[in-house]
């Protein structure tokens, strides 16, 4: 989907299970995706569907919440089946910090080192399906979709961005916009990422829910 157009792409249909989580790697123009289907994997493809390859089929169950470190080379996935975050070759957050949501009978957001050291809660109440993270470098604030919320790197100065959405899910952020999938609606939306304003319907009336976004800039592939 191109962000001010209608026009829309079908880049994969065949032999797709149930993909949940994407990520991109815009400098070696590779799409990563985790499919929890009946033979759970993790695969690859480049951004236009072509070279497709599996990276990972044993030892998952239920593969969610994709991650690239380009810097290290490393494609970091979380099992909640297994309750674990695991890792595999694949690519950088500046921080060096990796930042996960846990929905169990005490929500929270966490965070740790790439290496799983120094783990800390962040984020530990008034939380209910906290999902879809993302983080905004340039004013180092965290934004998670429960109710579309942020907060400062380590969990202070947390503020309500959208109150009125229904059942946020998978969120992105590109320029001053936050762009957010709702599985109430099969809809995406986006708002002004410090306020919630000039908010609006992207796409409506998906086929089904739609399980995650990004935004893929045009300079970042040349």
């Amino acid at each position: 989907l191109r962000i001010n157009t209608t026009y829309r792409r079908v880049l994969l249909k065949t032999q797709v299970d149930m993909p949940r989580h994407l990520v991109v790697d815009p400098r070696n123009r590779f799409l990563f995706w985790a499919d929890y289907g009946q033979n759970p994997k993790i695969e690859r493809a480049l951004l236009d569907g072509t070279n497709r390859t599996v990276l990972v089929s044993s030892g998952i169950i239920t593969p969610r919440g994709l991650a690239l470190d380009w810097k290290t080379g490393y494609v970091y996935w979380v099992d909640d089946s297994l309750d674990m975050i695991a890792r595999i070759r694949g690519f950088d957050f500046p921080n060096r910090y990796m930042y996960w949501t846990d929905w169990g009978t005490h929500a929270k957001i966490e965070r740790a080192t790439l290496g799983g050291n120094f783990r800390t809660e962040i984020v530990n109440s008034s939380l209910v399906w906290p999902n879809g993270l993302t983080l905004d470098y340039e004013d180092e604030r965290l934004y998670w979709a429960d109710k579309i919320e942020r907060s400062s790197l380590t969990g202070s100065n947390r503020e309500v961005i959208v109150s009125t959405a229904i059942y946020p899910f998978a969120m992105t952020m590109f320029g001053q916009f936050i762009y957010w999938t709702d599985w109430n609606t099969r809809s995406i939306y986006r708002a002004n990422k410090h306020d919630g304003s000039d908010m609006r319907v992207m796409i409506q009336n998906l086929p089904s829910r739609p399980m995650d976004i990004h935004v893929l800039a045009k300079s970042a592939v040349g």
